[in-house]
């Protein structure tokens, strides 16, 4: 059950998008030229993190079924969260899924998050923040390395693309569950959402130009609604590929990741 991001921790209404491409995403590291302040002035004010057990798959009702997890929460002087130690530092990191690598366990044991900060503290230094409370209490350490990756290519299909530009494109909007993906917005865009459905990274080379918005709703029978142990649905790829005219191909991605060189499984104490 490597790399446990499912569906359903991703399966949120976002009012605005930003279009992620796969271009290595850099986050300050302590001992980097980045970090212009020293550490002390980066820790959270109080912190608690606890080990909460096991990444599980529960029913959400109506057939459907999600994670026994919660998603990162910023408010005004709180970050919250209960998630996998791998997405902890995906978080924390500004990572995307492929871009670490470590431990089977750290995608299959959840710990629950809850710290405090000061007022209007930035979502960049929020992250920061989670970058000391992991050296802190997980011990956490690390090396970057740039390897080759499988990738997908997302391409038009044989039967050609078959959308048009919506008429009122609204916000971005997601709605993706094991059965059910409609979603609103730019192709980039898309293949951010299409990734919740590929156990790869997904690139637009489809070579359709323009910034124009679509509108996309896909509804099809998952061969097993349980089983969250791979993201990959073959069903609703064939799905895409006959109403929408898309298709995946394979590739290799050259990409800059983080190795996990050690972590602890036990936080040190509150």
């Amino acid at each position: 059950m490597a790399r446990l991001r499912r569906a359903e921790q991703r399966a949120v209404t976002i009012a605005t998008v930003v279009a992620v491409g796969l271009v290595p995403q850099t986050a300050a590291v302590w001992g980097d030229a980045q970090d212009a302040k020293p550490a002390s002035d980066l820790a959270f004010e109080v912190v608690s993190v606890k080990a909460a057990g096991k990444l599980e798959s529960i029913p959400l009702g109506d057939g459907k079924w999600g994670l026994n997890t919660k998603p990162f929460r910023y408010t005004e002087q709180w970050v919250t969260a209960v998630q996998t130690l791998g997405s902890i530092i995906q978080q924390a990191y500004s990572l995307q899924d492929w871009e670490l690598t470590g431990p089977r366990w750290i995608n299959e044991l959840i710990y629950e998050v809850s710290a405090k900060m000061p007022p209007s503290t930035s979502r960049a230094t929020a992250r920061l923040m989670l970058q000391t409370m992991l050296a802190e209490r997980f011990a956490f350490k690390f090396h970057r390395e740039n390897r080759k990756i499988p990738a997908y290519a997302l391409v038009v299909g044989n039967q050609g693309f078959k959308l048009l530009e919506a008429a009122d494109p609204g916000a971005g909007f997601l709605r993706a569950h094991f059965g059910e993906f409609v979603a609103t917005g730019t192709l980039d865009q898309m293949v951010y959402y299409l990734m919740n459905y590929a156990d790869k990274p997904v690139v637009n080379m489809t070579g359709i130009k323009g910034e124009g918005r679509y509108h996309i709703e896909l509804r099809w029978t998952p061969e097993d609604t349980k089983d969250i142990s791979s993201r990959y649905d073959p069903l609703f790829w064939k799905a895409m590929e006959r109403e929408v005219g898309l298709k995946l191909e394979k590739r290799d991605l050259s990409c800059d990741i983080i190795v996990v060189d050690y972590v602890k499984r036990e936080p040190t104490q509150n």
